[in-house]
């Protein structure tokens, strides 16, 4: 981030990177553990003698979940690498 911070970028532009890289990553994180989910529900339904499924709903809900916590706990760390001294975050990278 410092080398995007010492080349002109905005602290607007460095926040809005931070949270869709977070948000990113954690919807495909959800997207991971509801497609896990959806192939061991199926066994144990079998082996219980019931039909077991993930619906639609629970679906979105578990992927907009997914999204709301990468949104929240990018927040900070975001906030924190937007408003670095370019020279100080130069040093670190």
């Amino acid at each position: 981030m410092g080398l995007r911070n010492v080349l002109g970028a905005t602290c607007r532009k460095i926040l809005t990177q931070f949270l869709i890289d977070s948000m990113v990553l954690t919807i495909l994180g959800g997207l991971i553990g509801l497609g896990f989910a959806a192939l061991v529900v199926g066994p144990i339904g079998d082996a219980m003698d019931l039909k077991a499924t993930v619906s639609l709903g629970v679906a979105m809900g578990s992927i907009a979940f997914s999204a709301a916590v990468g949104i929240i706990f990018g927040l900070l760390p975001a906030n924190k690498a937007s408003k670095l001294d370019p020279f100080e975050a130069l040093r670190y990278d």
